[in-house]
């Protein structure tokens, strides 16, 4: 949300003009067209910030020399050196920013495409060059597609209003712009995103994330992110801020073409009516919106089932197989969220497991150190971020036992441990310490359907909180999009009572996985590896390598979990 962000996404859309012409071959393309006439000036120097955060044309032309000009700009380096970044290329010569410039015009004014071919051919004696370009060639054709995609929806009178630019919000606001005809205004009150959480994104079936981040480019670009495997697939590994700023940036590409998308940030939301809310920002005031849809993905605190006082229940009652109920009140996990210092951005070392040879995974690290259940480490990129998962015994005293906790995680995860609690406190950031306590609300109901015919729906953390041992939030998002779950109901597919229903169904699915793993992980002792494989734990079967699956009836629950025998 800064000057250079800005820019980067600028030279986007400046190549994608240049793409669409080069790789297209064609120059009436949306991007081509539409592009060069507003952005032709780029390359250039920054001269301040965007009014509002908005992408318009006009706000464009003043942000931007023009590129012709480019040598006579004062800041012309750092206009070099923001592109630079973005291709994850050295200073070139001068030749060949002179050589971008033509491009454009060659696209604008239907040059003859074989010789641009030929001409950009010359560039080519670069192989690192060549390869970073022909990845952001990548980037851009499926940016095109999606531009398309929604392109040949037309328009209607139809106005979609999300609350929340979360990654569940973007990707309502995706699924609404490729399957429906509805116009989208996305509501977000922050300026700028910051959330660090770690998100593992899978591929199917767990999860479609992998697959449409895949549609839009994600992976040809320089974006930081951690590659896994999962049964033999692929999984990527990312922050939540990152993923935002990415969406958010795709949004914004899009809503240059398509007048259908208005993203209004930063705006608070203030009330809510039938068919209309109001918004509010520092440096325009009021505002009003109409919708005949609206969605509340505003997170766990959400303003919008606030206004609808919606209620927003702790749960405690799962199913074992559909075959037991069991209810615990109340149920919850304790987690302790600590980050190590990186020195010259590396973390700390993570130590290798002699019985298998790997980096000690999270499991092990709960079997050997007392209280705990896992230790999920997320060591990437200097960001070196741990969630330790309790055992739910140790109740209040985690207060007062919270350093020999970390000091015993730490002898254990790393290659080498600091030698005093004195010296892991110097580790150790201070301000990124806590302790939670983590339970699973529920928004009853889920929705409001007015006698107008406009409605409120709830989705995301804002209908049912997520817990982020599990990875399934924003899984579950990419589930609901793929299953065009809003789209349908938007599109006359189906009626209110139905989404509602369809949304119920997938969420108790999700809400008794959460509920049944935090049960067995902090109150019975036992592992749970994936969904529906409980595993009981003790010193002795790890030593041996053996770890031994518990069976799924509830006579052997009962007969080895603490919870059960002790009362």
């Amino acid at each position: 949300e800064n000057s250079p962000m800005m820019f980067k996404l600028l030279v986007f859309c400046c190549i994608l003009a240049f793409h669409c012409s080069l790789i297209m071959g064609q120059s009436t393309t949306i991007g081509a067209q539409h592009i060069n006439k507003h952005l032709l000036k780029l390359l250039t120097c920054p001269k301040g910030d965007f009014p509002n955060n908005q992408l318009t044309s006009t706000s464009l032309s003043s942000y931007l020399e023009n590129l012709l000009n480019l040598h006579t700009c004062p800041n012309e380096e750092k206009s070099y050196d923001v592109f630079n970044d973005l291709l994850d290329i050295k200073r070139q010569s001068y030749s060949f920013y002179g050589f971008l410039k033509k491009i454009l015009h060659w696209s604008t004014r239907k040059k003859d495409l074989f010789t641009l071919k030929c001409e950009y051919s010359s560039i080519h004696h670069n192989k690192k060059l060549s390869e970073t370009i022909n990845k952001l060639f990548i980037f851009l054709s499926k940016v095109e597609m999606i531009l398309k995609e929604g392109k040949s929806n037309g328009s209607s009178k139809l106005n979609t209003v999300i609350i929340g630019a979360g990654p569940i919000g973007l990707l309502n606001a995706f699924e609404v712009y490729s399957h429906t005809k509805s116009s989208i205004d996305i509501i977000e009150k922050r300026s700028f995103y910051s959330r660090h959480t770690w998100f593992d994104i899978y591929p199917q079936p767990y999860s479609f994330g992998y697959t449409f981040l895949k549609k839009l480019g994600f992976f040809d670009m320089n974006i930081q992110y951690e590659p896994q495997e999962l049964y033999g697939k692929q999984v990527i590994t990312i922050r939540c801020c990152i993923l935002e700023n990415f969406l958010m940036m795709m949004l914004k590409i899009l809503s240059l073409h398509n007048s259908r998308i208005h993203i209004y940030r930063p705006y608070e939301l203030i009330s809510i009516e039938p068919s209309t809310i109001t918004i509010q920002s520092k440096s325009k005031g009021l505002l009003s919106l109409k919708y005949n849809t609206l969605i509340g993905s505003d997170g766990y605190n959400s303003k919008v089932r606030s206004l609808l006082r919606f209620q927003y229940l702790p749960q405690s009652t799962f199913s074992l197989n559909s075959k037991f109920d069991i209810t615990v009140n109340p149920l919850f996990q304790q987690v302790i969220l600590a980050s190590f210092r990186s020195i010259d951005g590396h973390c700390p070392t993570i130590r290798i497991d002699e019985h298998s040879n790997e980096k000690i995974d999270p499991f092990t690290t709960g079997i050997l150190v007392d209280k705990v259940t896992n230790v999920f480490k997320r060591f990437y990129h200097g960001h070196c971020h741990l969630q330790i998962l309790l055992e739910n015994e140790i109740g209040s005293s985690i207060q007062e036992s919270l350093w020999d906790v970390l000091f015993n995680v730490s002898k254990v995860i790393l290659k080498d441990p600091p030698a005093s609690l004195t010296t892991l406190k110097d580790w150790i950031i201070e301000d990124e310490l806590s302790i939670l306590n983590i339970s699973i609300h529920e928004s009853f109901p889920l929705g409001k359907q007015f006698t107008n015919g406009s409605c409120i729906f709830i989705h995301g953390d804002a209908a049912l909180n997520a817990h982020f041992r599990l990875g399934v939030g924003v899984n579950n998002g990419f589930i609901a999009m793929e299953q065009k779950e809003l789209s349908g109901y938007i599109n006359g597919y189906y009626n209110f009572d139905k989404k509602i229903n369809i949304q119920r169904k997938r969420l108790d699915a999700l809400l008794n996985y959460q509920l049944s793993t935090m049960f067995f992980e902090s109150y019975c002792h036992f592992q749970v590896f994936s969904k529906g494989h409980l595993y009981s734990q003790s010193l002795h079967e790890y030593v041996n390598n053996v770890f031994v699956p518990i069976g799924d009836d509830i006579d052997t629950i009962y007969s080895k979990c603490p919870y059960f025998i002790e009362r």
